[in-house]
């Protein structure tokens, strides 16, 4: 039995390792940035950070509170790819906390 459950927890284990380290170019939830004017991942974070930090180069999507913006380090190492990154259920992007959330909680404007 203890086995079985150990074989099971690896599964999960690594079921959620491949989730959160998966290419986000084959993401099927992976969508490119699109509005009205096109993002354009800021220079100077890239620069800082090189986006290494899971909560490095991640913006407010402009154009929705249900989704953000995660930038790429480009093969130049100085520019990036911007990919509008949908948060789950009803949730909305809060800036501050770099994580979706519930809208009470986020940091998006909310038109009355």
């Amino acid at each position: 039995m203890a086995s079985l459950y150990t074989s099971n927890l690896l599964a999960l284990l690594a079921l959620f390792f491949l989730q959160v380290h998966a290419s986000p170019a084959n993401s099927p939830r992976s969508l490119p940035a699109r509005h009205s004017e096109p993002f354009i991942c800021p220079v100077a974070d890239i620069e800082r950070t090189h986006c290494l930090d899971p909560r490095d180069c991640l913006y407010p999507n402009p154009d929705s509170c249900t989704s953000f913006i995660q930038c790429f380090v480009n093969a130049d190492g100085m520019t990036g790819t911007p990919i509008t990154r949908p948060c789950a259920g009803l949730l909305e992007w809060n800036d501050n906390l770099k994580v979706c959330i519930f809208s009470e909680l986020s940091t998006c404007p909310h038109r009355g």
